[in-house]
Protein backbone atom coordinates (compact mmCIF):
# COMPACT_ATOMS: atom_id res chain seq x y z
CA UNK A 1 0.00 0.00 0.00
CA UNK A 2 2.85 2.39 0.84
CA UNK A 3 4.43 1.75 -2.57
CA UNK A 4 1.15 2.62 -4.31
CA UNK A 5 0.86 5.88 -2.37
CA UNK A 6 4.52 6.72 -3.01
CA UNK A 7 4.14 6.00 -6.74
CA UNK A 8 1.02 8.17 -6.97
CA UNK A 9 2.72 10.97 -5.06
CA UNK A 10 5.75 10.77 -7.36
CA UNK A 11 3.55 10.98 -10.46
CA UNK A 12 1.62 13.89 -8.94
CA UNK A 13 4.75 15.85 -8.02
CA UNK A 14 6.52 15.31 -11.36
CA UNK A 15 3.59 16.26 -13.61
CA UNK A 16 4.56 19.51 -15.35
CA UNK A 17 1.00 20.86 -15.20
CA UNK A 18 0.96 20.42 -11.43
CA UNK A 19 4.36 22.08 -11.10
CA UNK A 20 3.14 25.04 -13.16
CA UNK A 21 -0.11 25.30 -11.20
CA UNK A 22 1.59 25.15 -7.83
CA UNK A 23 4.17 27.72 -8.93
CA UNK A 24 1.44 30.11 -10.02
CA UNK A 25 -0.53 29.49 -6.82
CA UNK A 26 2.60 30.12 -4.74
CA UNK A 27 3.23 33.42 -6.51
CA UNK A 28 -0.44 34.38 -6.11
CA UNK A 29 -0.36 33.57 -2.38
CA UNK A 30 2.83 35.60 -1.98
CA UNK A 31 1.25 38.60 -3.71
CA UNK A 32 -1.90 38.25 -1.60
CA UNK A 33 0.16 38.01 1.59
CA UNK A 34 2.12 41.13 0.71
CA UNK A 35 -0.71 43.38 -0.47
CA UNK A 36 -3.77 42.03 1.33
CA UNK A 37 -3.02 39.91 4.39
CA UNK A 38 -5.55 37.10 4.50
CA UNK A 39 -6.35 34.65 7.27
CA UNK A 40 -4.09 31.57 7.07
CA UNK A 41 -7.16 29.30 6.93
CA UNK A 42 -8.21 30.83 3.59
CA UNK A 43 -4.72 30.27 2.20
CA UNK A 44 -4.74 26.62 3.31
CA UNK A 45 -8.25 26.12 1.93
CA UNK A 46 -7.18 27.62 -1.41
CA UNK A 47 -4.15 25.33 -1.59
CA UNK A 48 -6.26 22.26 -0.77
CA UNK A 49 -8.72 23.21 -3.50
CA UNK A 50 -5.89 23.47 -6.03
CA UNK A 51 -4.55 20.06 -5.01
CA UNK A 52 -8.05 18.56 -5.20
CA UNK A 53 -8.69 19.98 -8.66
CA UNK A 54 -5.31 18.71 -9.85
CA UNK A 55 -6.07 15.20 -8.58
CA UNK A 56 -9.45 15.25 -10.32
CA UNK A 57 -7.83 16.53 -13.52
CA UNK A 58 -5.14 13.85 -13.46
CA UNK A 59 -7.63 11.06 -12.73
CA UNK A 60 -10.46 11.90 -15.13
CA UNK A 61 -9.02 14.08 -17.92
CA UNK A 62 -6.03 12.13 -19.19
Amino acid sequence: MFKKIAKGLKIYLTDWKNLLTHSLVGILLLVIAIFAPVNIYFKILFLLCVIGFNIIRMKYFK
